[in-house]
């Protein structure tokens, strides 16, 4: 721990190491995770070429490709995962190097599951994006910025009546939180606070993130109530 403070204190500077450690202690000692909350517009930008910034090949994945992928553990992509992705209609960029999988992210306009307990309720209009990740000896390379910014998906969701990307970054992710300063649209709408208390967690949330009809719902019977409340 002090060598991560130490690490984040020389790259960040140490307020903003000071605060991760807070946060960092809430999620890992309280079990309350605090998110801010982000929402971008998204423009199709087919001018744009991804691959000329990097020495991967950056395409959408087909349903096949994507079950391919499963059978890689390294990837960290369950069959129940991918098949719930593929039903849903949801949209998964990849960037590849010698023809393998390395760095790929998911995205969404109905909903997508976020941990054990809860799910994401991904508002009209709007699209999500979750489960991006890059394996150890490709990071650095910033690919899942480019992944998520790759113009055929953005047509996709524009053409799905999406205007809206929304996101979000545990406060204790120093690393993604600068990462999502690279999108210059990005804008911070507010925080969401899930307590992980007793059998029942709850979810909280600040105004503007309450009136986007961003939601977290529960992962049980109950699924399809809604347990966020605004935090006045």
């Amino acid at each position: 721990m002090l060598k991560s403070f130490r690490e984040d204190a020389s790259r960040f500077g140490a307020l903003k190491a000071v605060q991760s450690l807070f946060w960092w202690s809430l999620h890992s000692r309280l079990r309350v995770d605090v998110y801010k909350i982000f929402l971008r517009p998204i423009e199709y930008s087919p001018n744009v070429d991804i691959e000329a910034q990097s020495n991967y090949e950056i395409k959408l994945l087909d349903p096949q490709t994507l079950r391919d992928a499963c059978k890689d553990p390294q990837l960290d992509i369950s069959t129940e995962l991918a098949e719930t992705a593929i039903a849903h209609g949801d949209v998964v960029v990849g960037a590849f190097k010698n023809d393998r999988l390395v760095t790929y992210t998911f995205a969404t306009s109905v909903s997508a599951p976020h941990d054990d307990y809860f799910s994401v309720q991904v508002p009209p209009k709007m699209r999500y994006g979750y489960k991006g990740y890059t394996l150890p000896e490709h990071r650095g390379q910033h690919l899942i910025h480019l992944v998520s910014h790759l113009p055929e998906r953005n047509k996709v969701f524009i053409q799905r009546g999406c205007t809206h990307h929304l996101s979000f970054i545990g406060a204790w992710n120093l690393s993604s939180l600068q990462s999502s300063k690279r999108t210059t649209t990005n804008k911070r709408i507010g925080f969401a606070i899930n307590a992980y208390w007793g059998n029942r967690p709850i979810s909280l949330l600040t105004p503007r993130v309450k009136q986007s009809g961003f939601r977290f719902l529960l992962r049980d019977s109950n699924k399809n109530r809604p347990l966020s409340k605004k935090v006045t």
